[in-house]
């Protein structure tokens, strides 16, 4: 199952199971498919496992998950998906230091295992939830007790996804449902926005809504824009409604770019957006950029720095000289974040003879910064916050550039849900774009600013 998400995260994975010995945990630096590699499995056979992929958002191996701490005696693993921006009304980092505790990682994790130790209750899954109704923020989080009790706890704005389903010999939780094998495991919901589930070792799943469901929900639409895989239930059919609404935008705005003879698509996250857009258009969709071995590990946004992206873009594009020579394409990828990425490609386009790229992008601008999971705390390094949209294609180096709408992108909202609470998500009230917005959450970091370029 971690092998089936390691997209998510690729700079650490860790393991931690509830064994005939106790609760053991490893982790490592780098995917779940080196983790296989590194440790001896069989020496982490139970009832009870979670694991964990990460990419950093904050510190480093120590704040690799999932991490282990003991509580009133019993021995508890945790690992979670999203950022913390209060507790207690506090900004995280101060109320971190209001703890008299030693801390070993940097990351928010740690600061919610100390939380969960100094909140009372007469067990660890009643700590777990009074704890949570003190913070604001982005949480799914999984729990493991040596008791044999794995926790599952979301947010009540429903900022990340966390998935259940049900199979012959038990249950499986995971943050897209790829990572479900249809011949394991059915029945598949998304834990509920404010829901505590508890599985025990007699298998019967107890739920509770520990904090009411919010009335705006903040489910994220960059999860489908980028970070899901396009195998997981939703993800086509967003992506394809984004590419269908981009292309009709461009005819309505004047039509096709003058020589543009076929549609090229950054793979993976940009593939379905671009296959729409072309059938709309009646363009071809060409292979002028196809993946090299090591592009079908790695994803250059999640790279730890700037030389490590600029890097790893280089590395895994490999531009088809046969179908780009002297052509006029259209490039479609799924969004612009920091630029690198993109403009290396299109470097790499033209050293392979292709005439003029004009890029077509599936989602709007993103101008803010991200406080609830993605790896953007900042608008420094946001292309679209730094520059004009004519400034961002001369950096590029595109002939041309067109941005989805930001109405046209929510147009395509009916196509998410959260399976098995809200089929079809609305904008403004069911679905986070502040990155491409500016509607956020009421809470924030003290940092944030509202600054935007035109």
């Amino acid at each position: 199952m971690m092998i089936e998400i390691e997209g998510r995260g690729p700079h650490s994975a860790g393991l931690a199971a509830v064994t005939a010995d106790g609760l053991r945990h490893q982790n490592r630096l780098g995917s779940a498919s080196h983790l296989a590699q590194r440790i001896p499995l069989d020496q982490f056979h139970g009832r009870a496992a979670i694991g964990h992929v990460r990419y950093a958002t904050a510190g480093s191996l120590e704040d690799a998950q999932p991490l282990v701490g003991e509580i009133a005696g019993r021995r508890i693993a945790i690992a979670v998906n999203g950022d913390t921006v209060t507790i207690h009304g506090k900004p995280v980092n101060e109320y971190r230091k209001t703890l008299q505790t030693v801390y070993r990682a940097r990351s928010d994790t740690e600061t919610l295992l100390h939380l969960i130790a100094q909140t009372p209750g007469d067990d660890l899954v009643e700590r777990i939830q009074n704890a949570f109704c003190s913070v604001e923020g982005a949480w799914s989080m999984i729990a493991l007790i040596d008791t044999n009790q794995l926790v599952a706890i979301r947010d009540p704005w429903a900022f990340r996804p966390l998935l259940l389903a049900c199979g012959k010999e038990g249950f499986a939780i995971a943050s897209e449902d790829c990572a479900f094998s249809p011949s394991w495991w059915s029945r598949v919901r998304e834990i509920r926005p404010g829901e505590l589930l508890c599985i025990g070792a007699d298998l019967v799943p107890q739920s509770r809504q520990y904090r009411p469901v919010a009335e705006r929900l903040y489910r994220c639409s960059f999860e489908d824009v980028y970070l899901k895989s396009p195998g997981s239930r939703g993800v086509f059919l967003f992506r394809t409604a984004c590419g269908n609404v981009l292309a009709e935008e461009m005819l309505a705005a004047g039509g096709i770019p003058a020589g543009v003879s076929a549609v090229v698509a950054m793979l993976d996250s940009g593939r379905d957006a671009a296959n729409a857009f072309a059938h709309r258009l009646g363009l071809p969709v060409m292979s002028g950029i196809n993946r090299t071995r090591l592009g079908r590990d790695v994803r250059t946004f999640l790279g730890h720095s700037e030389n490590d992206r600029l890097r790893l873009a280089a590395q895994k594009h490999l531009p088809n000289p046969e179908v780009l020579q002297g052509r006029d394409v259209l490039l479609v990828d799924d969004s612009i974040v920091r630029g690198d990425t993109l403009g290396v490609v299109i470097k790499m386009m033209k050293a392979a003879g292709c005439h003029a790229i004009h890029v077509a992008i599936a989602s709007p601008r993103v101008t803010g910064a991200c406080y609830y999971g993605i790896a953007t705390p900042t608008t420094e390094q946001l292309i679209a916050a730094q520059a004009t949209l004519e400034e961002t294609c001369q950096r590029i180096g595109a002939a041309s550039l067109r941005h989805l709408s930001i109405p046209g992108f929510q147009s395509c909202y009916a196509h998410l849900s959260i399976v098995g609470f809200r089929e079809r998500l609305r904008p403004g009230r069911d679905v986070c774009d502040a990155c491409m917005t500016g509607d956020y959450p009421p809470f924030v970091p003290p940092a944030h600013t509202t600054k935007r370029v035109p």
